[in-house]
């Protein structure tokens, strides 16, 4: 199902008195652009956990199997490429045994996230990721960047404003009139709330990886955005 961006607002006909007394008649309708995005980024959440039976052994052993993770990422050369350590966490793993807690040594976690240009070689990560053994992969996401969005928005505003214009052009045809000059826009916008979209390989794990020996094709769906203006038409004999 595509993913829709809406930013909503009003479609009003309205007559605005002028301060002389006469009727300054006008007409206020909204224009809307609508455009269907490719994705161009995926991203990827990995994360390294060990068990061992000391806090310093335990995080010792995270810190180089993060290092070494990380460098294997780095290899790939990715375009574009985002790389964040997004969590670190040390806490007792324990378990419980006829009511009695079992401390089983120390558990160490340290994420990564990894996000990139290159769709497709996002699951080259995933490779990488299972040939180290590495069993936490989640979070396969494909999405429109903030600053494509920012362009597309841009190129959208004079195609909304045509719109606009058609709209007003029909409500002034059925009254019996027409449509003039411009007197007001007004672009409505909103932040972005585009959640990524989640391609039909976000399930994947390190073991499809493993199993097939080469790296997922990755599969996307395009993203509905929209943009909208208000604007107010002179009304004319």
């Amino acid at each position: 199902m595509m993913k829709k961006i809406f930013i909503s607002t009003f479609l009003l006909p309205t007559f605005t008195l002028a301060s002389s007394g006469s009727i300054d008649r006008s007409v206020l309708v909204n224009g809307q652009c609508v455009k269907n995005l490719d994705p161009d980024r995926s991203s990827l959440r990995l994360t390294v956990e060990t068990i061992e039976p000391t806090v310093t052994a335990s995080t010792q052993k995270a810190q180089k199997q993060y290092e070494i993770l990380r460098k294997e990422i780095k290899s790939l050369n990715l375009k574009e490429v985002e790389i964040e350590t997004q969590e670190y966490s040390v806490n007792e793993d324990i378990s419980w045994d006829k009511n009695k807690k079992k401390v089983n040594g120390f558990k160490t976690r340290m994420g990564i996230f990894v996000s990139t240009s290159e769709i497709q070689k996002i699951g080259e990560v995933m490779v990488k990721a299972s040939n180290l053994g590495i069993q936490e992969v989640y979070g396969l996401s494909t999405y429109v960047s903030s600053a494509v969005i920012k362009q597309e928005k841009e190129n959208c505003l004079a195609e909304a404003v045509q719109n606009a214009r058609k709209k007003a052009e029909r409500m002034a045809e059925a009254g019996k009139t027409k449509v003039g000059a411009v007197i007001e826009l007004t672009e409505i916008d909103s932040p972005n709330s585009q959640n990524p979209i989640m391609p039909r390989m976000m399930m994947a794990k390190s073991v499809t990886a493993e199993t097939t020996g080469a790296a997922p094709q990755i599969e996307t769906q395009k993203v509905e955005i929209s943009l909208n203006v208000q604007a107010r038409f002179k009304l004319t004999d």
